[in-house]
């Protein structure tokens, strides 16, 4: 399929459309980096702040979460992901 036969493009990431953002990113993951993440949401006294600034500066991953995301995630989030 050429370039020119795709009459529209979706520019957002399919982990950003619905509900919880870093749960959808979360399962998008390798096992061992869910396993690292769900460890650090897990364990209270690590800071939002520090999570996610450990995510957003990982070159292996062009995500930027804000510390609310994770506050979000870690307290209560619905979703049912990590």
């Amino acid at each position: 399929m050429a370039l020119s036969d795709h009459t529209e493009i979706d520019p957002t990431p399919e982990y950003h459309r619905r509900g919880c953002q870093v749960g959808r990113w979360a399962q998008t993951l390798p096992e061992r980096d869910r396993l690292t993440l769900e460890r650090w949401l897990a364990d209270k006294s690590v800071p939002h702040s520090v999570i996610a600034k450990a995510i957003n500066d990982d070159p292996d991953y062009p995500v930027n979460f804000a510390e609310r995301a994770i506050a979000y995630h870690r307290n209560g989030c619905r979703c049912g992901a990590v």
